[in-house]
């Protein structure tokens, strides 16, 4: 059957009246909240005008009208159901108990949505003050435990097993303060999020350098080599007590007029040369030594600080990213449940204001009753129009 344009019928033009009653349960659906009424009104309208200024088929006018037969079903339904609730006689104080109650949620909200801040910049002050002292007292402990090693051994011939020991240790300590970075970061956010009532915010990965590349990366620091004295200067200091402890036994005896043989002056020459030359080679030694391990202790000691600035700077930033991070997550889940409970308290009050004028909104839905039952009937007859059509109403075919 090909399109057909209709004259007029008792209410008008047939697509005149399906786009009137489309409209008009279009602003019902609306004003009572239904959007999926209104969306599916919106597109039988649309659907209805594709033909174009009178033409369509009777099909499309039995679809269009279906469609508002079914919006009025449903908003029907709707107002039964708010007629109901008017007649119960518990809805007054039900309303006012549920606005108490939404108030009291948003009040109880109010005062931890003001101070969250405060709680947020609290915890992460304390947490870099700890890792701070932390940071310097295991600092201190292996600076400690390297210059007993020093002072054990020679440090001279275990140079790289001492830098190695060092490195190793220090990584443990880089690991153990990044580790209670963190942790101390997700305390502080469940606390924050205790203090509001949300879900904690999880905690990103710390922006900083693993711990074992933050200690490859320092540089050592090796003994300066240039302050050793020459060979000939250490050979003089030791053979002039050998030279004086000779010279001492010859003028000895010869002071005390000792009268005796040259192969005891001799080998008395020659035991003061080996004393006092043994006791000049040997503090020599001990000289030695003991410079030594002021260099060890000293290439920890610049060691140990690089560590420390490095360290510190890796532990500043990550305290600012991740502060930063959660303050701007807060923020929006703060901003996000405001908003929530404040719609509720709307609503609430709203409805709490309606119940007390339950009359007056009864009145109204029985009146939109009545014009629901108007539109249900205007629907009816679009849906299933008369079998006889009057004379001057025929429909001629469209060419």
């Amino acid at each position: 059957m090909t399109p057909t344009r209709p004259d007029r019928t008792e209410n008008g033009m047939p697509e005149v009246d399906v786009r009137e009653l489309l409209d008009l349960c279009t602003k019902g659906a609306t004003v009572h909240g239904r959007r999926d009424l209104v969306q599916r009104l919106t597109v039988a309208r649309r659907s209805l005008g594709t033909a174009g200024p009178g033409r369509f088929s009777f099909g499309a006018v039995r679809d269009a009208a279906a469609v508002a037969l079914h919006a009025c079903d449903a908003l029907e339904h709707d107002l039964r159901a708010r007629r109901a609730e008017l007649l119960d006689p518990a809805l007054p104080a039900r309303a006012r108990a549920e606005y108490g109650d939404a108030r009291a949620r948003w009040e109880a909200f109010e005062t931890p949505a003001q101070v969250w801040p405060a709680v947020l910049g609290e915890g992460f002050a304390a947490l870099s003050s700890d890792l701070e002292f932390e940071a310097r007292s295991a600092t201190r402990a292996v600076q400690a435990d390297a210059d007993s090693s020093i002072e054990a051994g020679d440090p001279g011939r275990h140079r790289e097993q001492l830098e190695g020991w060092l490195r190793e240790r220090l990584t443990f300590e880089a690991e153990r303060i990044h580790h209670r970075l963190h942790a101390g970061a997700r305390t502080i956010a469940a606390r924050v999020a205790g203090e509001l009532g949300l879900a904690p915010h999880p905690t990103p990965a710390l922006p900083v350098l693993p711990a074992a590349e933050l200690v490859a990366g320092l540089d050592p620091h090796t003994p300066p080599v240039g302050g050793a004295q020459p060979l000939s200067t250490r050979l003089l200091m030791v053979v002039m007590p050998g030279y004086a402890g000779i010279m001492m036994a010859f003028v000895l005896s010869r002071f005390l007029g000792l009268h005796l043989p040259m192969w005891v002056i001799a080998l008395c020459a020659v035991l003061g040369a080996l004393a006092t030359g043994g006791a000049a080679l040997t503090g020599d030694r001990r000289r030695q030594l003991e410079r030594r391990r002021s260099d060890a202790r000293a290439m920890v000691r610049a060691f140990v600080d690089d560590y420390q600035l490095a360290l510190g700077k890796q532990v500043r930033d990550g305290i600012r990213v991740l502060q930063n991070d959660l303050r701007t997550s807060t923020s929006v889940a703060v901003n996000q449940r405001s908003r929530e409970l404040t719609d509720r308290l709307d609503a609430a009050g709203s409805a709490a204001k309606a119940a007390s004028h339950s009359a007056e909104e009864l009145a109204d839905v029985d009146a939109d009753l009545g014009s629901v039952a108007e539109l249900r009937d205007r629907a009816r007859r679009l849906l299933h129009p008369p079998a006889e059509t009057p004379p001057g109403r025929r429909l001629t075919p469209v060419a």
